[in-house]
């Protein structure tokens, strides 16, 4: 009978392992005499020296510290934090692999949660770019923690240490993180900001207005309407065959190929309920997975 975690890996052990599939959360799954590592910072078929950093009856948590055989699409990580303060799990991937991972997680999240099958029902499941398209300075909505300094930063990962921070190269250029960082802020402090489509800027800590509006206005579609300005509620907007949010870098768009007999989707006699269907099931998985993307 194979022995549990505890008697096999030991926090700190450094191991050499092949990085298999990628797996939701920012990991990717490797294993070693059986027992399942989720590992940080590899890429699948990279064979890299591990360093195990937690361990459980079941699995283990590991981060890469020497790359043995990188992959192709291995790149140097454009921000000097990346690695360390336990956010942008995939900067040392190039783009379009980010891309063709984050669809690979989505079709295994909707078979595992959903019971559904993108491939057999003849979907194309398509992660497509919106500006900007490097990937950098998109996102609309920050959540920094203050350490004992009283630096803003982030936690590092699955970890309740602070890693201080001057910039953050996803955060709105709008936000002026720099300008930020350089304020001395309470060490039990939580700092909000948010940025909206029509330039407002809104600064919290601890949930208390510091500068700006509490609730910010957003123009979509012609349309203008406020929002809180705290993490805590995220809007959605859906809209038909996809789904776009001013919080996330994606667009996630999923294609119903048209078959050349009858141009139905995969042949289905009724293709109009299996899609109602799969409608009503994108929603709760996509929100599960989006916080984490």
């Amino acid at each position: 009978m194979e022995s549990n975690a505890q008697e096999r890996l030991k926090e700190g052990q450094i191991v050499q392992v092949q990085i298999g599939p990628v797996a939701h959360g920012g990991h990717f799954v490797a294993r070693y005499n059986g027992q399942v590592i989720f590992v940080r910072h590899g890429i699948t078929d990279e064979l890299v020296n591990i360093k195990i950093t937690s361990v459980s009856s079941k699995i283990a948590h590991a981060d890469v510290v020497e790359v043995l055989q990188p992959a192709t699409s291995r790149v140097s990580p454009p921000c000097q934090y990346a690695g360390s303060c336990g956010g942008c799990d995939f900067q040392h991937i190039n783009i379009s692999t980010q891309r063709e991972l984050k669809a690979q997680i989505i079709k295994e999240q909707f078979l595992r949660i959903g019971k559904m099958d993108l491939v057999q029902l003849g979907f194309d499941l398509k992660v497509t770019s919106v500006e900007p398209a490097d990937g950098l300075h998109w996102r609309t909505r920050m959540d920094f923690a203050v350490s004992a300094n009283g630096q803003i930063g982030f936690f590092g990962a699955r970890s309740n240490d602070v890693v201080e921070i001057k910039d953050c190269l996803i955060a709105d250029e709008r936000m002026n993180v720099g300008e930020l960082s350089s304020r001395q802020w309470k060490s039990d402090a939580r700092v909000e900001v948010a940025v909206s489509s029509t330039n407002e800027v809104s600064v919290m800590r601890s949930g208390r207005s510091i500068s700006g509006p509490t609730q910010i206005v957003e123009q979509v579609g012609g349309n203008s309407f406020k929002t809180p300005t705290s993490l805590g509620v995220q809007l959605f907007i859906f809209i038909p065959l996809g789904l776009n949010t001013n919080t996330n870098l994606f667009l996630f768009s999923i294609i119903s190929p048209k078959d050349s007999n009858n141009g139905s989707p995969n042949n289905d006699p009724d293709p109009t309920i299996n899609f109602l269907l799969l409608i009503i099931k994108i929603p709760t998985i996509l929100c599960l997975l989006l916080k984490d993307l």
